[in-house]
């Protein structure tokens, strides 16, 4: 009878283990954060979950599906719950769904062994819609088939009104998962051009940019090149100023500045029409065969002049390179989250907007791709990425302390220019009164001098007739025959000695007799127009000199007013060289710093002596100089600042 009772309690208890379900107890388990772009495994030590995200077609009325392979580790078939909860980008949860599945083998197969959970408009909490879906997390708890339905739709699945939650709580561990690389493709197909222009080519160009918050971008590039022939190395033409057509249609300019530049080899640099160019290589052997370089330096383009929005637009290869180039990698890693949907490619020449041979993938703020294909000479590739208005803080204006000071020490000067003219050059209005007689005291050059400021040779001139009229001297007309001509011509005739007090009178006269004739030392008493030709241009100077000198000047000017004059002449000198030697420099180098500042002052110079100069008829080529040469300079150096 015990024996019998035993066995019907054995059967009992077979039966309940065998039949009866029991509550599960096993791990269950949740991800950390997944980029919903990114195809990853999930790997426990009991499964193993392949899956990827995949955007449905249009017709499709669901969007989107999270699907892929699994397989089991365990012997016994592997049943279990699942929750997907959807984040956007801050990593808000805005949806999710949840499911139920089984792993039948402990191979892939398409039998059954499958995972898959479709993204839907349903599925995510007003306003928020799947395009908002950036990352995800995955949590699977252990279940029976019997458990599952009953909580999948007995619940009625009210996973957005309440949230989803595991149908057992018991501290679920983390999952490992692994990102999967994408397969690349073949780049440039095999295609490599090695023969370049002839002389070299670019067979491997690999660019890492580590953008800044502070609008400054660190710039590593390793390149590899084939010298076709024996050269000494590479140039890299980095460009100074950057023009910038934005999404509007507009153009905006930016102004970089270049430092830490360094390379794994011998190199120079030095400015050139708007460019920083690295001469890479050694002058004392060359190359021949292929080369590998390593250049990094800091590029910074200063503060987003955009209004609206901020942007990170960016040459990644410039089109200033003149052979082909190869195997094009790029790494771009952002400071902060980005809207990946407002990233865009594009190559070939200036203008293009071709995008089709750029392959890029994005993860969380990095942003890596390649262009399959190669590219000419001439072309560049171009990233072009919005932003939100204030991504970039702490960027820099660029302006160095030369360009300030270029900039406010005109302005500077020009306000202290009106204020000395207001003081010491605004003349008072002048009633003009009509005079028949000549102020006494003061012969006919003197009266030039004090009308105009300074005396010419037209004003020296008429002492003769002044001198004549004192009875110094005659003047007669005489007339030349010949065969075929016949010429009006004077002669001028010494009726006394000078005997006043007035310097430059006395020179005058003693300068048209003291000639001597026919080496004879008899002075003369009458002269004649050849003998004054290319003669008495001396005495003329040196009148001129006599009566334009500083003490005569200080009799009729305001000596504080001459010397503010001097002043002004220094300020435009100063303010030329500000806006002249440092853009040369930048743009051109300096081995053009002497012709810029020359040939546009010499320009300016005859231009401003063409139009305003002012020229005394029918005198000499000496009677003709420039007053003051200084004085016009100044004057075409302040049409050369405008």
């Amino acid at each position: 009878m015990k024996k019998l009772l035993n066995l019907f309690f054995a059967c009992i208890f077979l039966f309940l283990l065998l039949f009866v379900p029991s509550k599960v107890n096993a791990q269950s388990y949740i991800s950390d954060f997944v980029n919903l772009k990114d195809s990853v495994v999930f790997e426990t030590d009991e499964f193993e979950l392949d899956l990827e995200y995949t955007v449905l077609t249009n017709e499709s009325e669901i969007p989107a599906v999270i699907d892929g392979n699994a397989r089991r580790k365990t012997n016994n078939m592997y049943y279990y719950h699942y929750v997907i909860y959807y984040y956007d980008n801050h990593k808000q949860e805005i949806g999710a769904t949840d499911g139920y599945n089984g792993i039948w083998d402990n191979m892939s197969s398409s039998n059954g062994s499958y995972f898959s959970s479709f993204i839907d408009e349903k599925n995510m909490v007003s306003p928020y819609k799947v395009s908002d879906v950036k990352y995800y997390k995955l949590f699977i708890e252990p279940a029976t088939k019997e458990i599952a339905d009953e909580y999948l739709y007995q619940n009625n699945k009210k996973i957005n009104m309440i949230g989803l939650d595991p149908i057992i709580d018991n501290n679920p561990v983390g999952m490992k998962y692994e990102k999967k690389e994408p397969v690349r493709p073949n780049i440039n197909n095999g295609n490599i051009n090695t023969h370049g222009n002839g002389e070299y080519a670019l067979t491997k160009y690999k660019i890492d940019i580590k953008v800044n918050e502070n609008n400054t971008f660190f710039i590593t590039e390793n390149i590899t090149a084939k010298f076709n022939i024996s050269k000494h190395g590479i140039f890299r033409k980095l460009p100074l100023r950057n023009e910038v057509i934005r999404l509007d249609g507009t153009k905006s300019y930016n102004r970089a500045k270049i430092s830490d530049i360094n390379v794994d080899t011998s190199f120079t640099t030095y400015n050139e029409r708007g460019y920083k160019i690295i001469k890479i290589g050694s002058p004392n052997y060359t190359i021949k065969g292929s080369k590998n370089y390593e250049i990094s330096y800091l590029y910074n383009i200063g503060k987003d002049p955009g209004k609206g929005y901020d942007e990170f637009y960016f040459n990644l290869i410039g089109n200033e390179w003149d052979t082909t180039i190869s195997e094009i990698e790029f790494n771009i890693s952002m400071p902060k989250e980005f809207d990946e949907s407002k990233l865009g490619f594009s190559s070939g020449k200036e203008g293009s907007v071709d995008n089709s041979n750029i392959i890029y993938n994005v993860d969380d703020n990095v942003i890596t791709g390649l262009y399959n294909g190669v590219l000419k000479p001439g072309e560049g590739l171009t990233v072009r990425l919005e932003l939100p208005e204030g991504y970039f803080v702490g960027a820099s204006n660029n302006l160095d302390l030369i360009t300030m000071l270029s900039i406010i020490l005109p302005i500077i000067f020009v306000v202290i220019s009106f204020l000395l003219w207001i003081r010491y050059g605004k003349d008072e209005q002048v009633i003009d009164m009509v005079e028949f007689y000549p102020p006494e005291g003061f012969n006919s050059a003197e009266i030039g001098f004090l009308y105009k400021g300074y005396a010419n040779n037209n004003d020296v001139v008429s002492l003769l007739i002044y001198l004549a009229n004192k009875g110094y001297l005659k003047i007669e007309e005489t007339e030349d025959k010949s065969f075929f001509t016949f010429q009006h011509r004077f002669k001028i005739i010494k009726l006394k000695e000078y005997d006043g007090n007035n310097i430059n009178e006395k020179t005058f006269l003693d300068g048209l007799f003291d000639l001597k004739k026919n080496n004879s030392q008899t002075e003369l008493q009458e002269v004649s127009e050849p003998d004054l030709y290319n003669k008495f241009y001396i005495t003329l100077n040196v009148i001129i000199r006599n009566i334009n000198n500083k003490k005569n000047k200080y009799k009729i000017f305001e000596k504080t007013s001459l010397s503010k004059k001097s002043i002004l002449k220094l300020f435009i000198i100063a303010t030329y060289l500000l806006i002249t030697v440092k853009p040369v420099i930048e743009n051109g180098g300096s081995e053009l710093l002497l012709f810029a500042l020359i040939f546009p002052t010499v320009g300016f110079f005859v231009f401003w002596t063409t139009i305003f100069g002012k020229k005394d008829e029918k005198t000499s080529v000496n009677e003709n100089k420039i007053r003051s040469l200084f004085e016009r300079i100044s004057l075409g150096l302040i049409f050369g600042t405008m």
